[in-house]
């Protein structure tokens, strides 16, 4: 199973011991405090995810702002932590090549074919071993005291950039944007409740966040909102083996078109709308939903 690395999981009472990480790995990461960061949360993954494959980004970009990032984790000690990591046996790195870095070849002159095809992006990623379990064990990091620092359940992104990049942005925190995250945090602890899993393998710490875009620049969360889970991770041949509870789940994916209109033709109805919810007209109006809303 796969997860995404989150950059606000750490020890709940007090970072690792400097010492500790000094005997166990040398003055070059003890000596410097965003290394020894790096350090921890990933090690704080390596304890709560050693079953999943993790993914990471590789690239040298300026990380979030301290909303989404707690920790303070920035690209370049992140990045060289991994690598040693790696290099030590503590995890298994699986690192994938970046086309947008490739040189470009100029050939403007060269017709088009159908066997060309657009190079893919693919994230990289790194599993835990037995020696990474080891370490984290040395310096102290056990499940029982990680947590999540300052856990938010809503994102906001700028439109995507020519990568398919987005920027996580900061915004103003409302009475709706309150609502929004204490709603999401109660969903995920009612799904924590539950025993969720794909074979033998269950989904732990389900954290899930509601993701808005700033299409129109106005700094609101108005646009998107949805959100997802481990699962959306997973290979839609494997999602039918997915169990909630020991139940088997549907061997299909359900995508309800306007999915709260539907909801509420169902409950005034009885019935559900088969068609375009959009193209219902209601009330002794005769008024037309707007698809804009």
């Amino acid at each position: 199973m796969k997860c995404e690395l989150e950059l606000n999981l750490c020890l709940k009472f007090q970072p690792i011991s400097k010492d500790l990480v000094l005997n166990l790995l040398g003055k070059s990461i003890a000596s410097y405090k965003p290394r020894v960061r790096s350090l921890e949360m990933i090690l704080c993954h390596c304890v709560r995810f050693s079953e999943y494959e993790i993914l990471i980004s590789l690239a040298n970009e300026r990380y979030p702002i301290e909303r989404y990032n707690p920790n303070k984790i920035s690209a370049k000690p992140f990045i060289w932590i991994i690598k040693l990591l790696d290099s030590l046996g503590y995890i298994k790195l699986n690192k994938q090549s970046n086309p947008f870095k490739i040189k470009e070849i100029d050939d403007s002159h060269k017709v088009p074919s159908d066997t060309d095809k657009p190079q893919k992006f693919l994230t990289s990623s790194f599993t835990t071993t037995p020696k990474g379990l080891e370490l984290a064990s040395a310096l102290g990091i056990e499940e029982k005291n990680i947590h999540i620092k300052n856990a938010v359940y809503l994102k906001f992104k700028d439109v995507k950039d020519e990568r398919g990049n987005q920027v996580l942005l900061d915004f103003k925190e409302t009475e709706k944007t309150k609502q929004m995250e204490a709603d999401m945090k109660i969903y995920c602890d009612y799904l924590n409740k539950q025993d969720i899993r794909l074979g033998d393998k269950q989904f732990k710490d389900v954290h899930i966040y509601r993701n808005f875009t700033d299409y129109d620049g106005t700094g609101k969360l108005e646009y998107g909102g949805r959100g997802g889970g481990y699962w959306s991770q997973v290979w839609k041949e494997e999602r039918p083996k997915i169990t909630i509870n020991g139940k088997k789940t549907s061997s299909k994916d359900l995508d309800y078109s306007a999915s709260q209109y539907n909801r509420l033709y169902q409950y005034l109805t009885g019935k559900y709308f088969d068609g375009d919810a959009y193209e219902l007209y209601v009330g002794q109006q005769n008024h037309k939903i707007p698809r804009s809303i």
